[in-house]
């Protein structure tokens, strides 16, 4: 099963390799969930390029495919930067798209350097973006599959009104999101097979933990109407 899930990774990762002229792509799902993944690719900045946040848009794939989630990642960036450009048809897309099909939950991947110190940093606005509560059990769920150790508004604390996760849980109507800022080591599937199974069992829980919340919230919304 292990080799099988890594080839897949392997086979979508291929995607980002290719020339597209498309900037991004879009993928429906039938849980209330999405998974972005907006620096899928490099970025050109005015002085240097910044590489692509690597096997970000290869669990975004992934998750589409076995989870059936929502996903939206990067493609074709050039000078465009979804997490930090105020006017964005990336970050347009994915509120419209949430809000059209009644996706109560945006996971936004990201990579980091191992240099933090993290394995994962959770960037809630300050607790604004999402429930603290939810936070508590992907906490749990990172914890328990070894992603670790965890912490949340260490360094990228998704504050800038810019970045996607704030720009969504502010604009989307009952939308909560989170930023995950992945550290390298478990973005490495190649010489670090175990950890990036580990990440996959976690991302995989803490999916199905939210479409948990959203379906209880939805029957409690019922009742109520």
């Amino acid at each position: 099963m292990s080799k099988e899930i890594l080839r897949k990774i392997y086979r979508y990762n291929r995607y980002f390799k290719k020339q597209h002229e498309r900037i991004f792509d879009i993928q429906t799902g039938d849980i209330p969930v999405i998974v972005s993944a907006p620096h899928a690719v490099p970025v050109l900045k005015k002085s240097y390029q910044k590489p692509g946040e690597s096997f970000t848009g290869a669990l975004a794939m992934y998750f589409n495919d076995v989870l059936n989630v929502h996903s939206i990642y990067s493609l074709n960036l050039g000078r465009r930067d979804p997490n930090r450009d105020r006017k964005c048809i990336y970050k347009k897309t994915l509120l419209d798209h949430t809000l059209q099909h009644n996706i109560k939950y945006v996971i936004d991947l990201h990579g980091a350097t191992n240099s933090h110190g993290f394995a994962v940093d959770l960037g809630t606005n300050l607790s604004q973006s999402i429930d603290p509560n939810l936070v508590g059990d992907i906490i749990l769920a990172l914890n328990y599959f070894k992603v670790t150790p965890v912490t949340e508004n260490s360094v990228f604390k998704a504050t800038r009104s810019s970045v996607i996760t704030n720009y969504i849980s502010t604009l989307g109507s009952d939308v909560q999101a989170i930023q995950l800022e992945i550290s390298k080591d478990f973005r490495d599937p190649f010489h670090q097979p175990e950890k990036f199974l580990n990440l996959i069992d976690a991302l995989q829980t803490i999916i199905l933990i939210m479409e948990r919340a959203a379906n209880a919230k939805s029957r409690v919304n019922y009742q109520i109407n």
